[in-house]
């Protein structure tokens, strides 16, 4: 490579610097001195680099793989590493940071937090509407009502946000005063070959001045990267017209060549490191920092030149080429990222192509959509244009599943609604002749009433009760007189009670042989007798029952078969009774509406006491306390087990009368 400084006699030399040179070598600095045709300091900095080693020519596979790099810097950092953590542990996190972080450089990992709270809030959001809505609600009546997280979470987010904008502030501040300095070094460099070129002053004293404004230089801090190109385009063109303007003679460039080398082989050296540094974004970053020092290192001399440069490329070249391999296993991750999204979404399109039609199918579809939902989220992302577009397709089939079934939803309320009105006419009916002394046509009417009744769909479960016992209230209440009114029924009750009585003593003297089942059989036998004995009197009545469901109780107690076999038992019975009435499809659709909404409330209470556990105090009425409140969470654990058993059991029965049909 040709030298650039011009080359003039070592007499001439000689004569300029007037036996100084030994002097002047240790204010030698290693600023680049590269030259310019152009002698007017005024012209922009537009004075071509010489120095062409100086500029790493990049392949296209790697200007495109930092390219790739780049795009993917925001998601280095987390989102998908997020997707399973719950809002206490996002919040948990975000706190984290804030005691950590005072540079501001964690932002991208407070928005990736951020984000994936959002996205915890958009789906329970969405699981409370649907909820609202299979209940019968109105979407316009729809309120959300955060949890108290939320206002914690956002005011530390506010916190963060504000925080980086007074960092950037500071950093926009600190960036425009290092140009200013910048500049202000230029304008002095340019005023200091001036006095070079006329001569005006002594070459040691230049040499002073300049080393001293080359000092100043490093020691200024970065400026904004609009202004940095210019400014030290400006600086080494100024530099270069003092180098061209005092013509160092050859002992001082070969002075001034050996302190480049220095200064390049520390460059090197760095560079070298960088090979070893686990952090591709770092390593690019400091190839790319050393090669602006490089610029402004100064030229060596002719023999060491390509031998430097080579040392230098050859240590870049391998840091590129470790960002090549990186990019390279990112875009591996991202294609079978694509793969795996493609198929949940081809998953997410077979499984809505046949919607259901009853409730429990459309409960079972829900939860498989979002099982894909939460397999989604467990997978990274694919490269930035196919993630965009893969998601959209995805929302978009999520989206018409849960419109459809807000429609399925919309439909069985209009039925419930068109149920609610017939029975509430049945309910005024019964409460028209409920005090008629008319007993045959108004008991025939109200067997009527009863049986449009039960000849009638369902209603909504909040209505539902209600208005069962407002109807049931008024039949009883017409039975009742009925009852009352006929005083020779007394005989036959005084009877059924005699026959009861002798039941239950039957009971508590029978001897349980080895046998369970035979055990089981028997008192199944009781129980079936003591249900074909009819009505006692009133006042007994309670107490009898009671009697009976001792005797009974103890026997199956006795039989460790617990109240978990027996009420299936007393379950299956009543399972038997529904499917041999005529409305056995609305009975059956009625009763497992409410087994389903019965789980629902059992759970949710069974939560609450287990929550509030961690709240109990040690003493020795919290212990009580703690121990009566373990036991409450055990029953309401079996009760819902036992409530999904007869849900199976339900649903095992629903299935086989569709079979038969």
């Amino acid at each position: 490579m040709e030298e650039n400084n011009p080359k003039i006699s070592e007499d001439a030399a000689s004569g300029a610097v007037d036996n100084q040179a030994e002097s002047m070598s240790t204010n030698l600095v290693n600023e680049s001195q590269t030259l310019s045709a152009n002698n007017n300091l005024n012209h922009p900095a537009s004075a071509q680099n010489t120095n062409t080693e100086s500029e790493l020519i990049l392949s296209p596979d790697i200007i495109e793989a930092e390219a790739q790099l780049n795009e993917n810097k925001d998601e280095e950092a987390v989102s998908e590493s997020y997707a399973h953590l719950s809002k206490v542990e996002l919040l948990d996190k975000l706190k984290n940071l804030a005691q950590t972080d005072e540079d501001g450089n964690a932002w991208q990992e407070v928005r990736n937090i951020r984000h994936a709270f959002n996205d915890l809030q958009r789906e329970e959001h969405e699981q409370r509407l649907q909820a609202f809505l299979a209940e019968g609600g109105e979407r316009a009546d729809f309120k959300y009502e955060k949890d108290p997280i939320d206002t914690v979470f956002v005011e530390f987010f506010k916190g963060f946000d504000q925080r980086r904008q007074e960092l950037k502030k500071q950093k926009d501040a600190l960036l425009a005063e290092n140009a200013h300095k910048k500049k202000d070094i230029v304008e002095k460099l340019k005023l200091l070959a001036e006095n070079a070129n006329t001569g005006n002053m002594p070459i040691k004293n230049i040499f002073d001045q300049l080393h001293l404004l080359q000092e100043q230089w490093r020691a200024i801090g970065l400026v904004a990267a609009s202004d940095n190109r210019t400014i030290g385009d400006n600086y080494r063109y100024a530099c270069d017209k003092i180098y061209e303007y005092i013509q160092i003679d050859k002992e001082l460039r070969e002075l001034n060549y050996k302190k480049n080398l220095e200064v390049k082989k520390e460059l090197c050296e760095k560079a070298e490191k960088l090979i070893l540094e686990p952090s591709i974004r770092t390593a690019v970053d400091g190839i790319k920092a050393l090669q602006e020092e490089w610029k402004e290192a100064g030229t060596v001399s002719r023999e060491m030149n390509e031998l430097i440069w080579e040392r230098f490329r050859k240590a870049a070249d391998q840091v590129y080429a470790k960002l090549k391999e990186y990019v390279e296993n990112i875009r591996e991750k991202e294609d079978a990222n694509k793969s795996g999204k493609t198929n949940l979404i081809q998953q997410m399109e077979a499984l809505i192509a046949q919607l259901p039609d009853n409730n429990a199918a459309w409960q079972k579809m829900t939860e498989e959509v979002e099982a894909l939902m939460v397999s989604w989220k467990q997978l990274g992302f694919a490269s930035k244009k196919d993630n965009e577009e893969l998601w959209a397709r995805f929302r978009a089939l999520r989206e018409t599943f849960f419109k459809a079934k807000e429609a399925h939803y919309d439909q069985i309320k209009k039925v419930y609604q068109d149920n609610y009105r017939i029975k509430n006419d049945l309910c005024m009916k019964a409460e028209e002749v409920k005090d008629s002394n008319e007993w045959k046509k108004t008991t025939e009417l109200i067997l009527t009433l009863q049986k449009q009744w039960k000849e009638t769909g369902p209603v909504n479960y909040k209505q539902s009760e209600k208005i069962w016992q407002r109807f049931r209230a008024a039949c009883d209440h017409f039975f009742e007189r009925k009852k009352a009114n006929f005083a020779d029924q007394d005989a036959t009750y005084a009877e059924n009670l005699k026959a009861k009585t002798a039941l239950i003593q039957q009971i508590e003297t029978y001897q349980r042989v080895s046998d369970n089942n035979i055990n089981f059989e028997t008192l199944k036998n009781f129980q079936n007798q003591w249900m074909s004995i009819g009505h006692v009197p009133i006042k007994e009545k309670d107490k009898l029952n009671n009697a009976y469901r001792k005797a009974i109780d103890a026997h199956f107690d006795a039989m460790r078969t617990g109240n978990f076999e027996r009420s299936k038992e007393n379950y299956k019975q009543k399972i038997d009774q529904l499917s041999a009435r005529p409305d056995s499809k609305y009975k059956v659709n009625e009763e497992m509406l409410s087994l389903q909404d019965k789980i629902r409330k059992k759970e949710h209470e069974a939560a609450l006491l287990d929550n509030n556990i961690g709240f109990f105090g040690n003493s020795k009425g919290a212990d009580a306390l703690l121990k009566d409140t373990k036991k409450k969470i055990e029953l309401l654990r079996n009760d819902i087990k036992l409530l999904k058993e007869q849900l199976k059991m339900l649903r095992t029965m629903n299935s086989i009368e569709q079979d038969k049909k």
